[in-house]
């Protein structure tokens, strides 16, 4: 699926993207045409500077397709061949004519534009409007712990009556969102009573922030010191980080409109006593559709921390049916080694981003959801681009990432932990602390008897 294009090589792809050129020919039709591999990383290039290409050289190529078909298909066409074949002769030659080409066209439409245009023009008073009633946040890279808007909730809490409430939550950020992607409105979250919802999730992402904070710090400054043998301080304040910087993005990401249980906190002793696969050799839990760096980003940074952003983007996903967190229907058990394998195969592909503890830098993920979604906020945070791209990058995932993932994990990792025999009604009486606190469940009541043991299926 995902490499389809890839396996029939470039002469077939030059077949069908001469026969498109018979008919209307826009840019997404044209790179439709095109690798997967191709299509992501003109994705990347056109909302980022991290991309094989500049913004402004998409700009061009995609002002080339709209003037002139059959030249832009051709350079596309080219560009495909130097990116997946490293052969490039034709490709410069060509978009060094388009570029110039391009260039003289934008000097003579500015020229024709400013006539009779103020040199100073007054600025839009909506333009002045800061994005939110409270500070926008830089969002964390690689390890770094993202900072939380902690005014958020003393700020919109200042509010006189549910009125004031209601204007206070209305953003520009949330202004700027197309009616098709709006699900909920301030009107609606606030006489439904999950705005209440929504400061209790934000009050426990600052919390939640601060102690992943202090671990990182005593994780730092550990790091590079002598310690005596047998000290195991450092190893120790690794793991509190990662746990907590684990907890961290899964508490993000739980989405507030859907009821699949978190169930990643679950005693593991436990389960492996009741549900013997979950110790059968080395085992390690998966998240399979949004991974956990990935639900981190999507709502830590600093355009969804915006509640009607944040609100809306749950909505999204849960129509999409895109699953986030530690649920039950998010995560797979799997082998150490064939997990590792997946991971490594998704990082050779571009679809995941890895730390590199030796440079201490994210590296790779051209097509991480995660990165997109973060690169996304960081224009919209600039003015550079509409935050409705957020919404759409998540139909993007949904059509061509989420089947490939479920796909994939099946074939590489294990079962979903929704498909395994006798695990819905194990850890039916359990609940995390973060579902109780969000409403996503109630608090369960211990049960005395006596839990019976599931084998294990055959091999």
């Amino acid at each position: 699926m995902v490499d389809s294009f890839l396996r029939q090589g470039i002469p077939e792809v030059a077949k069908q993207l001469t026969k498109k050129t018979t008919k209307a020919v826009t840019w997404d039709t044209a790179v439709k045409q095109l690798s997967h591999q191709t299509q992501q990383t003109l994705n990347v290039s056109k909302i980022t500077n991290k991309g094989d290409l500049l913004p402004d050289q998409v700009k061009v190529m995609e002002d080339l397709v709209q003037t002139n078909p059959e030249d832009g298909v051709r350079l596309l066409r080219e560009y495909e061949d130097g990116l997946l074949n490293d052969n490039w002769h034709n490709f410069q030659g060509h978009f060094s004519e388009a570029s110039q080409k391009y260039d003289q066209d934008v000097q003579r439409a500015s020229l024709d534009n400013s006539k009779g245009m103020k040199i100073d023009p007054e600025p839009d008073p909506e333009d002045l409007i800061p994005y939110g009633p409270w500070p926008l946040k830089a969002s964390g890279e690689g390890k770094v712990v993202p900072d939380i808007g902690e005014d958020l909730s003393s700020s919109l809490l200042k509010a006189n009556d549910q009125k004031d409430l209601v204007t206070n939550l209305k953003t520009p950020l949330y202004s700027g969102i197309e009616e098709r992607h709006v699900q909920i409105t301030p009107e609606e979250l606030v006489s439904s009573g999950l705005f209440d919802t929504m400061v209790k999730r934000q009050g426990m992402l600052e919390e939640q922030a601060i102690v992943t904070k202090d671990y990182k710090a005593q994780k730092d400054s550990l790091k590079g010191k002598k310690l005596a043998e047998g000290d195991r301080s450092f190893k120790q304040a690794t793991k509190n980080f990662k746990t907590n910087n684990r907890l961290l993005n899964d508490l993000a990401s739980a989405n507030i409109f859907t009821t699949t249980r978190d169930v990643f906190g679950i005693n593991r002793s436990k389960l492996k006593a009741v549900l013997p696969i979950f110790g059968e050799g080395k085992k390690e839990w998966h998240h399979t559709q949004f991974f956990n760096s990935q639900g981190g980003k999507a709502f830590l940074n600093k355009v969804a921390q915006d509640p009607m952003v944040a609100a809306n983007l749950f909505l999204k996903l849960k129509e999409l049916d895109i699953q986030t967190s530690g649920t039950i229907k998010n995560l797979t058990l799997g082998d150490q080694v064939p997990h590792n394998e997946f991971h490594a195969m998704l990082r050779k592909k571009g679809y995941e981003s890895w730390f590199d503890p030796k440079k201490e830098m994210l590296r790779g993920g051209e097509a991480d959801i995660g990165e997109f979604l973060e690169a996304i906020a960081e224009s919209v945070g600039k003015g550079e681009t509409s935050i409705n791209e957020m919404f759409e990058i998540l139909e993007v995932f949904s059509r061509d990432m989420v089947p490939f993932l479920n796909k994939k994990t099946k074939e590489m990792v294990g079962p979903k932990f929704e498909d395994i025999a006798g695990f819905e009604e194990t850890t039916k009486s359990y609940a995390s602390e973060t579902d109780i606190a969000l409403g996503r469940a109630k608090k369960p009541t211990k049960s005395k008897a006596k839990q019976k043991t599931v084998p294990s299926p055959p091999k």
